[in-house]
């Protein structure tokens, strides 16, 4: 009805006089509205559209992580493989961005894979040089160069 012009002006009533008279919400009307909003997967992208849509792209790299024979593959070798084996132009933060949503992390909350030789990041105190034990930093803890 708010959309309805009036026959004396010529103008529409608007949804606020209309909500006013019936006593109805407005606040009511504009949820309903918001939720009969489609969501989509993706966000629409800004800017200039790809060659390639998000869609296929997926299916490109699901493909090609389902014919590969290795397994929790970053997503430089998927985009070295796409752009080299199927000739596929894409961005290699595009393909950074869609892997999530075909391979997600094989650890939950962790987002890349431990590394192999974490020492450094470990709780405990490391006494001494890694290669060299016998250097201990100067904290006296070792057999020195002068034999102290």
């Amino acid at each position: 009805m708010s959309r309805e012009t009036s026959e004396e002006v010529g103008k529409p009533y608007g949804l606020e006089r209309v909500c006013r008279i019936l006593e109805y919400p407005r606040s009511t009307i504009y949820a309903q509205q918001a939720s009969a909003k489609v969501m989509t997967l993706f966000p629409p992208r800004r800017g200039a559209k790809p060659k390639l849509s998000d869609i296929d792209l997926l299916a490109a790299i699901r493909d090609d992580l389902d014919t590969s024979p290795f397994t929790g593959e970053g997503h430089r070798k998927v985009w070295a493989r796409l752009r080299i084996q199927r000739t596929l132009r894409v961005s290699r933060a595009r393909v950074l961005r869609l892997i999530p949503a075909v391979a997600p992390s094989p650890v939950p909350g962790r987002s890349q894979p431990a590394r192999r030789n974490d020492y450094h990041r470990s709780s405990e105190r490391h006494v001494g040089h890694r290669r060299h034990p016998h250097r201990d930093g100067g904290r006296g803890l070792g057999v020195g160069v002068l034999g102290g």
